[in-house]
């Protein structure tokens, strides 16, 4: 039983790691808008790089709204919404 936990833990790591990488990589301008357009938002203006991620608004709908996308290319909102 013992001489398997090196392995299970060779093969975790395996997977875990990539995953930290591709975390731990920013995301380019394209690739933050691309993020914000693919959850829905258009007409993706302000987009900033921050040491977290990218900030932006956007029309969800007719409202413009504040966002921000972090290093994995989650979206979410941020703020009040802003004046059109």
């Amino acid at each position: 039983m013992t001489r398997m936990l090196p392995a299970a833990i060779a093969a975790l790591t395996l997977v875990i790691a990539p995953a930290l990488a591709i975390a731990a990589t920013p995301l380019s301008k394209a690739q933050a808008q691309k993020e914000i357009e693919f959850d829905g938002y258009t007409q993706v203006q302000n987009l900033h790089q921050q040491k977290d991620g990218w900030t932006a608004t956007a029309l969800e709908g007719q409202q413009r709204v504040s966002l921000m996308v972090d290093r994995r290319g989650d979206v979410e909102k941020t703020g009040a919404p802003k004046a059109n």
